[in-house]
């Protein structure tokens, strides 16, 4: 199991423990390609499950993490989606299991809340 530095704690380290078959379930983090969300695709990755990376509008920079996410070893793949918009979220779950296989996971972080 990874471990990585929680930004707010310099000694603690935070740890994401799976149950069942890690390796075939996926997991989609919105608002990825940036800040809290990047940090947490990117946590996601480490511990070994692929992360769809979505975005609305940075394609580098969700690129960017999904580049991050796969020189660790990990698979990642960046997904434009607006998830305001019922049938992106439809597109967005029909490419991350066309490109990752089973969903396991959702983290959906508002960028704009924080």
């Amino acid at each position: 199991m990874a471990a990585m530095p929680n930004p707010g704690a310099q000694d603690e380290r935070v740890q994401v423990q799976a149950s069942g078959d890690k390796d075939r379930r996926a997991v989609i983090v919105t608002g990825a390609s940036r800040g809290i969300g990047a940090a947490i695709a990117r946590l996601v990755g480490a511990n070994g499950f692929p992360v769809a990376v979505n975005f609305v509008s940075d394609k580098g920079a969700a690129d960017g993490v999904v580049r991050e996410i796969q020189t660790d070893g990990g698979r990642a793949v960046a997904i434009r989606s607006d998830v305001s918009r019922e049938e992106e979220i439809l597109q967005l779950f029909e490419t991350a299991v066309r490109e990752l296989g089973t969903i396991g996971g959702l983290v959906i972080v508002r960028q704009d809340a924080v």
